[in-house]
């Protein structure tokens, strides 16, 4: 009896450990999620143009129209636009909503790897450890889990659609599964790929029925809207998100993304490379078709590097891979353990090798420098003193790159215009740069405030350097940003003297 409590004693000191150490991760998502919830800025170079687009919706104005000084409409699906934009009709067009919806996906996106691993293993601690690796992938996947953008929430959408396809049966089910993989691809019409893998595993499993019901809920709300969508626009909703940047292959990209994979999720990585290996050695090519979750795992690691690939890929694009991978290794791993048990004894207790890989969460966690994310005081400071400049101006302000959703402020955002010259409608691109460039020449502005980071697109740069000269010479108050969005280092001077040029910046 002595020795039986000491087993247990033993087993639960290492499950306490080892829960703390999957836990990690989530509690320092959340201290810098909500340190930096309010923020009155950009914590990254499209969040104010995600606020805007809600804003937009909000207001009964039209998301996708004709390219102006005014709006360029951001290349995503409007589910999230009009979530944000429903919860501005009380809240006004604040930072801190958009944010909220997107810790709330990554939340809930957590809270059903937790639930599916433990169904599928029977251990509540490998659940955990799925959720802790999600958001351990905070870094891996730029830092974009809390803010205002759509793919947070989009993750949420996918993952239960699966979820409900995989672990419930019958049409109701099936039907129930398409709508939330049409609501995920509503938000981001990358997951548009998703279809052909979960209704495979469907037909792998013979759930006929359920995989019936699913395409025909997917495609009965997918494709009425998107019809009334294009409509409503003319075209332009069609053409701003499915045929609005034009891709050619930077393969340097998908060296950095298999390095960042490797860097972040090398233990899981391992786990499902061992599998695979064992079932290919043993030629059970079935087994692996068979298995959902691998096929999910196959389906978001080619989604990840093919969106890495474009110009205007970046880290966000990892998403799919990151919550795969922690997943699929933790319901892996019991199977790889019992297959080694044979030639290794000390793998036969799993618990041994949940502490090490729990442990790996946090130690990736830490060397995404999630902290560093938080905006210090100064630069609180500083937000909330051009926000206060900028409500005290009576005339029209133009802000190029900086979106704040202010009624007399005027965006330009440098991304959107640096994507709508790589397009592929060369003749219609032409001609609406051309128009734009007319609507910047009869500007006229009573304040400009421009960035000293727009050295990184030249068409761009011409642009500002040019709006800032003429308002020198009309003798207009100018404020010079100088810094980075995506690293939080916004930092503005006082009005330059109007008799001196502008001076020079440097691109850091």
């Amino acid at each position: 009896m002595d020795q039986n409590a000491a087993i247990a004693k033993r087993n639960g000191s290492s499950i306490t450990l080892a829960t703390l150490i999957a836990l990690l991760p989530a509690a320092a998502f959340f201290f810098v999620a909500f340190s930096r919830l309010r923020y009155p800025l950009d914590l990254e170079w499209l969040e104010g143009t995600i606020v805007e687009m809600g804003w937009r919706w909000a207001r009964g104005l039209p998301l996708y129209t004709v390219p102006s000084i005014q709006h360029i409409a951001q290349p995503y699906f409007p589910l999230y636009f009009m979530i944000i934009g429903f919860l501005y009709r009380w809240t006004g067009p604040v930072y801190w909503v958009g944010r909220l919806v997107s810790i709330f996906g990554t939340t809930a996106t957590a809270a059903l790897a937790y639930w599916i691993v433990r169904r599928e293993t029977k251990h509540r601690l490998l659940g955990l450890v799925a959720a802790g690796l999600w958001f351990a992938t905070f870094g891996f996947n730029g830092f974009f889990f809390d803010l205002n953008r759509v793919d947070s929430l989009a993750m949420f959408f996918l993952l239960a659609a699966y979820a409900v396809a995989f672990y419930r049966s019958g049409i109701l089910y099936g039907a129930l599964a398409g709508l939330l993989l049409a609501a995920s691809v509503l938000t981001k019409q990358n997951h548009l790929a998703f279809i052909a893998p979960i209704v495979f595993a469907q037909l792998m499993r013979k759930e006929y029925r359920g995989a019936a019901a699913l395409v025909a809920a997917f495609a009965l709300v997918l494709v009425p809207s998107i019809w009334f969508l294009n409509r409503d626009s003319h075209g332009w909703f069609w053409l701003m998100t499915m045929k609005f940047v034009r891709f050619y292959v930077r393969w340097p990209r998908a060296t950095m993304f298999f390095l960042r994979l490797v860097r972040y999720l090398a233990i899981p990585l391992a786990v499902i490379v061992l599998f695979l290996l064992r079932k290919i050695d043993a030629r059970r090519w079935r087994e692996i078709l068979a298995d959902p979750w691998l096929g999910f795992w196959f389906a978001s690691v080619a989604l990840s590097l093919l969106f890495q690939l474009p110009p205007g890929g970046y880290l966000n694009a990892n998403m799919p891979a990151a919550l795969a991978t922690a997943i699929a290794s933790c319901l892996l791993l019991p199977r790889v353990l019992a297959a080694e048990r044979h030639n290794y004894a000390w793998l036969r207790n799993p618990r041994r090798w949940l502490i090490p890989l729990a442990t790996a969460a946090a130690i990736f966690l830490a060397s995404s420098r999630g902290v560093g994310q938080i905006p210090p005081p100064d630069r609180w400071r500083v937000a909330q003193e051009l926000r206060s400049f900028v409500r005290a101006q009576k005339g029209v302000v133009v802000i190029p790159e900086l979106a704040i959703p202010e009624p007399n402020v005027l965006t330009f955002h440098e991304v959107s215009y640096n994507d709508l010259r790589h397009t592929k409608r060369g003749v219609w691109t032409a001609a609406y740069l051309a128009k734009i460039q007319k609507e910047l020449a009869d500007l006229k502005p009573d304040v400009v405030i421009a960035s000293g980071d727009y050295g990184r697109f030249p068409t761009y740069h011409d642009l500002v350097v040019g709006m800032t000269g003429r308002a020198l010479e009309k003798n207009l108050r100018v404020w010079v940003v100088t810094g980075r969005t995506t690293q939080l280092s916004w930092v503005f001077t006082r009005p330059k003297p109007l008799n001196k040029p502008p001076p020079q910046q440097t691109n850091r």
